[in-house]
Formats: structure tokens, C-alpha cells, sequence
């Protein structure tokens, strides 16, 4: 049994653990189950999400280090990893709350995280200062190691505009659904929330608070988040419907980063 023992510590994550541990068996083979109750740890940073342009080509690939034996490696592991209150995210921890229900399976030397975080009230803000309060499960499978798959719902505000988001699938992978109201195009959303600029003036007065048939009748659309269409100077071609979008700004590829800041 140990209190307060550091898993893992770094700028964005202090991981905590209290154990309740069994361990049987020889070098060779054995067992380690129990349960990690992780009260305490904290994700220091918000979620935020840049712009990218382009991605630096290495001139070669980086040696990799020779992998030291890991000792045990062959024992089994069957660890419940959970927390009696969620835990905080951002600087203060009042930028959303995590509730891990996680297991930890595999063996020593090659371990398999499992279960689901329920996420609430995540705050994910974009370079325009604008942000976007999201909740949703972020799920690990034995079909994908490591890798989250994404379910996350959110609604914001980005001056008179009201949007949802709604962000899905492997991390590597995932989309974000976009809607406004009153409606805006797809780019004209990501415009907005990545420069602030609005599509219309919000003094000119051609903009009306939206009423409650627009919010239910706004026709979401998807968006690649690693294929932004040309933020800045899209119309600038006749698009082909029977071909698929390549989305571009200039002659570099566009995507998104998202970080904890």
C-alpha cells in the first residue's frame, strides 16, 4: 500500500496515486492487480487549439535509443484506476473536470490502458480568444493502444455569433462538426474563432440575436481538423463536387495543434 506516491509529473500533468497492490510470482512470471485511486493528480493546462501551417520535414530520421530490459516484464497486470472527485484542469482547475473509470491490463512490459474519462465542462479555446465548454467521453480500446477516441460535445460563443462543436473519433484521426446561429459556412466558422474576425461587422446591425427556430434549424458541417481549407482565400476556384476537397492555404497543407497551454 502507498499514499501520495508521483506517477508522473511535468508541466501539464501531476499524476498521483494511491495504491492498494498484490504482487505474486518470480522473475520469471507473475501478477500485479489491485487499485490506483489517482486523487490528488491535476492536468495543469486548458485544452487549446492553433493553426498550423505545414510540417517541418526532418532531414533523417532520429536514432532510436536501444530499449533497456524491462524488468518483470512478462507479469500480468490488472489495475482499477479511478478518483473519489473529478479531477481539475487548468492552472486554477477550474477549466473542466476529468473522471477516469481506467484499467490497466496487458503485461509490465507492455501495458494496455483501458476504460473511458468522462470529461465535463472542458473549456477548449481557440487563437481568437474565443472558447467553447465541452463535455463528452474520451474512451482507450484494446483494439487501438493508446490511442483516445474522441467524443466530445460543446457550445460557445465567438462575438454575436452562438456556435457548437462537436469533435469525434481517434485522436490521429478525429473531426470537428461546426454550427452557427445565425448560420455561417464551415470556413467562415474556423475564421472566426481562429482570427475573430466576423463575417459581418456586429455594429453594422445586419445581425440579429438568433431565434430559437434558427439555433434548432442551423445545418451543421464537418471539418477535417488536419485539412483547413484556405482560412484566408477560399472562393478562389470553382469547386468540383465530384472531386474530394484539398484543402490548402497558399501551397502548405493547413491543420490544427491542439495543446495544453
Amino acid at each position: 500500500r502507498g499514499e501520495n506516491l508521483s506517477l508522473s509529473a511535468d508541466e501539464t500533468l501531476q499524476l498521483h496515486a494511491r495504491a492498494d497492490l498484490d504482487a505474486r510470482g518470480s522473475r520469471e512470471s507473475g501478477a500485479i492487480k489491485g487499485t490506483l485511486g489517482l486523487d490528488g493528480s491535476a492536468v495543469l493546462r486548458s485544452v487549446v487549439i492553433t493553426p498550423k501551417l505545414g510540417v517541418a520535414v526532418p532531414d533523417a530520421a532520429p536514432a532510436t535509443a536501444a530499449r533497456e530490459p524491462v524488468p518483470f516484464a512478462h507479469w500480468s497486470l490488472d489495475l482499477a484506476m479511478s478518483t473519489t472527485s473529478p479531477v481539475g484542469v487548468g492552472p486554477d482547475g477550474a477549466d473542466g473536470a476529468l473522471v477516469p473509470d481506467l484499467y490497466l491490463q496487458g503485461s509490465v512490459g507492455e501495458p494496455v490502458l483501458l476504460g473511458t474519462v468522462h470529461a465535463d465542462k472542458l473549456k477548449v479555446v481557440w487563437p481568437s480568444g474565443a472558447s467553447l465548454m465541452a463535455a463528452g467521453r474520451i474512451h482507450f480500446t484494446r483494439e487501438r493502444p493508446w490511442v483516445p477516441v474522441i467524443d466530445l460535445a460543446g457550445a460557445g460563443e465567438a462575438g454575436p455569433y452562438d456556435i457548437r462543436a462537436g469533435i469525434f473519433g481517434p485522436l490521429a484521426e478525429r473531426k470537428l462538426l461546426l454550427s452557427s446561429a445565425p448560420p455561417l459556412t464551415t470556413e467562415q466558422i474556423v475564421l472566426l474563432l481562429t482570427t475573430g474576425m466576423a463575417p459581418v461587422p456586429a455594429a453594422s446591425g445586419e445581425i440579429a440575436p438568433p431565434t430559437a427556430e434558427q439555433k434548432m434549424s442551423t445545418e451543421p458541417s464537418w471539418l477535417e481538423l488536419d485539412k483547413g481549407r484556405g482560412l484566408l482565400g477560399w472562393g478562389t476556384t470553382s469547386p468540383d463536387e465530384a472531386a474530394p476537397a484539398e484543402w490548402s492555404l497558399g501551397s502548405e497543407p493547413v491543420g490544427y495543434d491542439w495543446n495544453w497551454r
